[in-house]
């Protein structure tokens, strides 16, 4: 699997509706690579650690719940 796919599926994991669930090592465990090495190639693919993504995405859904 190149980093392109990978960091595709980890993106898919972490943005899932069961993502409450989910843990950054479970994400790197179920890609079976080191969690320092998916953190690592996710900030190179996407410009930010996989905290801040996580930290858009409950903002995002907290704006969303809040306009409805």
């Amino acid at each position: 699997m190149n980093h392109y796919h990978t960091i595709k599926k980890a993106i898919e994991l972490i943005s899932t509706d069961r993502a409450d669930d989910y843990t950054f090592l479970n994400v790197a465990q179920s890609l079976k690579i080191s969690p320092s090495h998916l953190r690592k190639i996710f900030i190179e693919w996407t410009g930010i650690s996989p905290k801040q993504f996580d930290r858009y995405l409950t903002l995002t859904k907290a704006k969303n719940f809040l306009s409805q």
